[in-house]
Parts: structure tokens; C-alpha cells; sequence
């Protein structure tokens, strides 16, 4: 099976999670304070979460150590760190949903529905209700039935 994107961070398998990316940050006046980011990848096992699919890498025969998933992922972190925001924007595109997937954002304002517009400059997502596009930049994002 291959991988696909699930804006922001998720991974997925034959539409089941097997890893995401988490950032806090703390910004101060004119750059960051801090800025932590975790990857979680289910090497062996994957977690039971209700209402969620989940995966593993050994669900697919692949068996890796998490020293060795390390030693390859970090150098090709490496690599799109030299890429222009343009070229990362493209390869996510590539592996993600088809424009036009319908999708529900919940935010701590509002439940959203509509169909995946894209992504903006800056990386947010575009959600296309009705006539109008929504550009979020964060929110719990689901993607529903077509």
C-alpha cells in the first residue's frame, strides 16, 4: 500500500494512521522561543483509538528497529530542510487527498464542512464551502464521506 498525507501531520496506510507530526512552539518577539517537534511512527504496534483506524510498519511485513528508522529518516529530514518551501508544498501535495475530498474541520470555534481546496502559500489548508474557500490553520480534521 502506499502512504498518503492527511493535513496537518497524519500519515496514513489504506487509510489508517501510522504516524504524525506534533509542534509546540512558544514565539517570542521577532522568532521563536522554543520550538519542539515529535514524530511518532508505529514500528511494531499501533495503539487502539476509538473511532480512528491505526496501523503499524510489521502490519506490512516491515521490520525496522527504531535505531534503524532513525538513521534513515533523520538525513532525509536533512534533505527537504534545503528545499524550497515550493518544492515541499508539491511533494505533500502529491501524496495527499485529491482536491475535492470532502473534509470536516472541528476547531475550538466551529464544526466546518467542504471539500479540500489545496494549500495556501504559508502551508495552510483550504477548505471550499459552498462558494467561498476557508483557509485554516488549525482544527481537528476528518475526512468524511463523499
Amino acid at each position: 500500500e502506499t502512504a498518503t498525507l492527511k493535513w496537518p501531520n497524519d500519515v496514513l496506510v489504506g487509510g489508517a494512521k501510522l504516524a504524525g507530526i506534533l509542534i509546540d512552539a512558544q514565539p517570542g518577539p521577532e522568532r521563536f522561543d522554543w520550538l519542539v517537534i515529535g514524530i511518532g511512527v508505529n514500528l511494531l504496534t499501533a495503539p487502539e483509538i476509538p473511532g480512528r483506524l491505526t496501523t503499524s510498519l510489521a502490519r506490512y511485513g516491515i521490520a525496522v528497529t527504531p535505531a534503524a528508522f532513525t538513521a534513515r529518516l533523520l538525513p532525509a529530514l536533512s534533505r527537504w530542510l534545503a528545499q524550497p518551501a515550493e518544492a515541499i508544498t508539491q511533494a505533500w501535495s502529491a501524496r495527499a487527498h485529491a482536491p475535492g475530498t470532502a473534509l470536516s474541520v472541528h476547531t475550538s470555534l466551529h464544526n466546518l464542512t467542504g471539500r479540500f481546496a489545496g494549500l495556501s502559500r504559508t502551508g495552510e489548508l483550504l477548505l471550499a464551502i459552498d462558494h467561498r474557500i476557508e483557509t485554516i490553520s488549525t482544527g481537528e480534521i476528518f475526512l468524511a464521506a463523499s
